[in-house]
């Protein structure tokens, strides 16, 4: 399938061409807005495509999704290059991150009310008296023993008069 597929008259399409492209409309939909792999298979299924994990052999770990409809198996990749696992992992992730700004922007900042902690001024003046002397240790200094380097200066090359081998 090559660029442009949203510009294709999908009525003409016959056989796999067809079943390929119902694939990559359904896909993308789900995909939208699905943040987990659970999440997107219960909505493919509900469009009738069944989708089918590859694992890599010996081990539990996923290589790669096919999907099935009507008979048909396509390869994530093959449908298009945007539905290959990695890619399709890539926009759950970002999909369950968006959800979860989403999430913690809805909910209500903290903001402390001093009147009825009885909030005194005072109470932070010896923390505040600490974090002084504390900056005032830590602040670098230059000590006055040490020659003041120019980095800029390029150190010269010592001239041997010997012969070379």
């Amino acid at each position: 399938m090559g660029k442009g597929k949203e510009q294709v008259n999908r009525q003409q399409l016959k056989g796999a061409d067809k079943i390929r492209y119902e694939l990559y409309d359904g896909i993308k939909a789900a995909s939208a807005g699905a943040q987990s792999w659970n999440e997107l298979s219960a909505k493919l299924e509900k469009q009738g495509i069944e989708l089918i994990f590859k694992y890599k052999s010996g081990t539990s770990e996923i290589q790669g999704v096919s999907f099935t409809k009507g008979g048909l198996q396509f390869k994530g990749s093959k449908i298009d290059r945007s539905l290959s696992f990695g890619k399709l992992d890539a926009l759950i992730r970002q999909n369950q991150k968006l959800a979860m700004v989403r999430q913690f922007r809805m909910q209500a900042t903290y903001q402390p009310d001093f009147s009825k902690e009885g909030f005194q001024p005072g109470m932070f003046s010896q923390e505040s008296q600490n974090d002084r002397i504390l900056d005032e240790l830590l602040k670098p200094t230059q000590l006055h023993d040490q020659p003041i380097t120019n980095p800029s200066k390029k150190k010269k090359r010592k001239k041997y008069l010997g012969q070379s081998l």
